[in-house]
């Protein structure tokens, strides 16, 4: 085929194939992106049954009497299904820890230990009675601006928050991170999944009236949208609590709020609609209120008349299935 182009065009059909052969040989030969702390960190992997979570033998439970399982959220009127025991909520905790251990993705600092472990110390007066604070922090060793808390209430704290807020702006994330552990926010995300589960497999199929009442009267009984936002105000009023009571300004929720937004960079209005957290400007406006509701009492409990008709919608749903299913049964 070249032999009848002009020199020219077969010098440039030439240049054309080398060029792709660099191209392709460079792709192959070129090594696979180290795996960062952070991959290492989000690629951790639990075993459930190795901490003691049957699910089987949970929904059972669930099934037989939902209303034992109904649980109030701590300094909260909310309500909702938990049947993850504490000692199950440990046992996940280990099994994480000693993951990052194993990988070696932890920072070793000395002082930031330090300054972490006094702050948690402080803060751990605060916690409820009912509740064991974990013995340290974890420091995970990236540059992000982030923290996150284990069921048992194990906080990792980002490397990258440190080196960027003052201890009263770390104090607030630490206690943050602790609300979700004294409201057993994550064993309450592993109950709610179960639950779907369930309600797909019972209550969809089999008596559809029932999940249509639900549907109807309580905004999304087994799955809510804007569910894991409630758990994030709740962690916000939290922290703020415990924040107070251990003697850390609470301005520094204001300045820590307003450093993750900065860093959050551009964030259009719909992308609130996407999100599992509060808007910002929302979240400071949240955080503002609760600080005053606090100054006024410190011992404020949130939650009022919407969280008792809620409750209350539930439980009567609930009453409802279990008098059908127990008219049926009878029937057999």
């Amino acid at each position: 085929m070249f032999d009848t182009l002009s020199d020219p065009l077969k010098f440039f059909w030439k240049v054309i194939t080398c060029v792709g052969i660099i191209i392709i040989l460079t792709i192959l030969l070129l090594p696979s992106r180290q795996q960062t702390n952070l991959d290492k960190f989000n690629a951790i992997d639990i075993d459930l049954a190795a901490a003691g979570i049957n699910k089987d033998a949970l929904l059972k439970q669930f099934k037989q009497d939902p209303l034992a399982c109904r649980q109030s959220v701590v300094q909260h009127k909310r309500k909702r299904f938990l049947f993850i025991t504490p000692e199950q909520e440990k046992g996940i905790g280990r099994q994480f820890v000693s993951a990052m251990e194993t990988q070696e993705i932890l920072y070793k600092n000395q002082y930031a230990a330090k300054r972490c472990n006094s702050i948690l110390e402080r803060l751990a007066k605060a916690m409820p009675e009912n509740f064991t604070p974990p013995s340290q922090i974890y420091i995970l060793d990236v540059k992000e601006i982030n923290a996150c808390c284990l069921p048992d209430g194990t906080v990792i704290v980002f490397r990258g928050l440190l080196d960027r807020f003052n201890d009263d702006e770390v104090a607030w994330v630490i206690a943050h991170e602790l609300g979700h552990g004294t409201a057993h926010h994550a064993a309450e995300m592993l109950s709610k999944t179960m639950i779907q589960e369930l309600a797909i497999d019972t209550f969809v199929e089999k008596d559809s009236n029932f999940f249509k009442l639900v549907g109807s009267n309580i905004a999304a009984f087994f799955a809510n949208l804007k569910y894991s936002r409630v758990q994030e105000d709740e962690a916000d009023r939290l922290a703020l609590y415990y924040m107070n009571k251990a003697g850390f300004n609470l301005q520094g929720a204001i300045s820590a709020l307003n450093k993750f937004k900065q860093n959050a960079g551009d964030n259009d209005k719909w992308k609130e609609l996407l999100s599992t957290h509060p808007h910002p400007e929302n979240r400071l406006k949240n955080v503002e209120t609760a600080i005053g509701q606090l100054k006024a009492n410190p011992d404020h409990s949130w939650g009022g008349l919407k969280e008792i008709l809620i409750e209350t919608a539930k439980v009567k749903a609930i009453k409802y299935y279990l008098k059908k299913k127990a008219q049926e049964k009878n029937l057999k």
